[in-house]
């Protein structure tokens, strides 16, 4: 059985069965492996992150009065609106994130908690860059907004600052 778990292991399997000669194989896995190490790290910054901070603060979200989380996904985790591809390892990421949240959102409901994902939208950062249409002050005030009128309807949900739905 070949192991899935490797880039190397997949790469090399592939390389036999297709011929692919030895000192090709070496270099033509270097990129995708560097690729997918990023991937892991992008996964556990994005993805697992937020639901390990969240796990961590439990207790005080089930002792508190506001009991609300709130998480940072992108558009670009939208399965349904995804028209452009590439960012394979970020949308994947952002993609799980959200899985993790809805999941939370109903495994939570029982303590009166609600949980939901929020897509800034393209905000003027470094990330962004000087041609995304939404101020940082503009997005702030929104998922503020949005964190506010977060309730037991709307849990579960993906929204973005202004209040829109997004395709999962």
């Amino acid at each position: 059985m070949h192991d899935l778990h490797d880039f190397h292991s997949v790469a090399f399997r592939a390389a036999q069965r297709y011929g692919v000669a030895h000192e090709n194989r070496h270099h033509a896995r270097e990129p995708g492996a560097a690729k997918e190490l990023n991937a892991f790290t992008t996964y556990s910054i994005n993805a697992l992150g937020p639901l390990r901070v969240t796990g961590a603060l439990l207790p005080q979200l089930r002792e508190g009065t506001t009991k609300k989380v709130l998480h940072l996904t992108s558009g670009m985790g939208s399965i349904g609106d995804n028209t452009s591809g590439g960012a394979y390892g970020y949308r994947m990421s952002k993609a799980a994130l959200n899985m993790g949240n809805r999941s939370m959102a109903i495994d939570l409901k029982r303590d009166g908690i609600h949980a939901a994902v929020i897509n800034p939208g393209w905000v003027k950062t470094d990330m962004g860059g000087e041609g995304a249409p939404v101020a940082v002050a503009e997005s702030a005030a929104g998922i503020l907004a949005q964190l506010d009128a977060l309730s037991a309807k709307i849990s579960g949900g993906f929204l973005d600052y202004s209040g829109k739905q997004w395709p999962w």
